[in-house]
């Protein structure tokens, strides 16, 4: 097995994992989604970047400040305090700009990188939402995840391409769980 290679799986496999094990968290709204999120965005966007896959790359990086304005978030409502205005837009407007900078980076001359700018987005809508402990983030996550198994297919990166399909299953159970949570709007 060449070093790229052992590379690619033992990032592909451990951050399929750490990305399980994170959503189990979030089906209790638990700090530590996000913080486990954290550690796997870092493995995946070394990953997708040894990959070229630029838009998934650059939205690792957004997750990570998502998550970062996540914790801040959930904190300052678990004391029931009000979070500052202008905490609304700094998450929205940091995801943004590394969203636009990925995509001028990548070049559309496959299906596929239709299919990652398009999973990508879904993911940055599905990111945002969670957050903001909204229940449709459940779908969200589910068009990304269908969008993005095509993208991870052709990359050969099959751990977490069939972790994919543990997130839709995932995220349907998310979405039932949630429907009867006062919190889970």
């Amino acid at each position: 097995m060449s070093e790229l290679h052992a590379f690619s799986y033992l990032f592909d496999w451990t951050g399929a994992l750490l990305s399980v094990v994170a959503v189990s968290f979030l089906f209790r709204k638990s700090i530590w989604y996000w913080i486990l999120s954290i550690a796997a965005n870092l493995l995946l966007g070394i990953l997708y970047l040894s990959q070229s896959l630029y838009m998934a790359a650059g939205l690792q990086v957004s997750f990570i400040l998502f998550a970062t304005y996540a914790i801040f978030r959930w904190r300052v409502e678990s004391r029931a305090q009000h979070l500052p205005d202008y905490w609304e837009r700094v998450g929205t407007v940091l995801a943004l700009f590394i969203f636009i900078y990925t995509l001028l980076a990548t070049r559309f001359t496959t299906a596929i990188a239709y299919f990652e700018f398009a999973a990508v987005s879904s993911f940055i809508v599905a990111n945002w939402l969670t957050a903001k402990k909204q229940r449709f983030c459940w779908l969200a996550w589910i068009a990304g995840n269908s969008l993005f198994a095509p993208v991870l297919w052709e990359k050969h990166l099959y751990g977490m391409f069939a972790v994919q399909f543990i997130f839709i299953a995932m995220s349907l159970w998310g979405w039932r769980r949630w429907q009867d949570t006062p919190e889970g709007r």
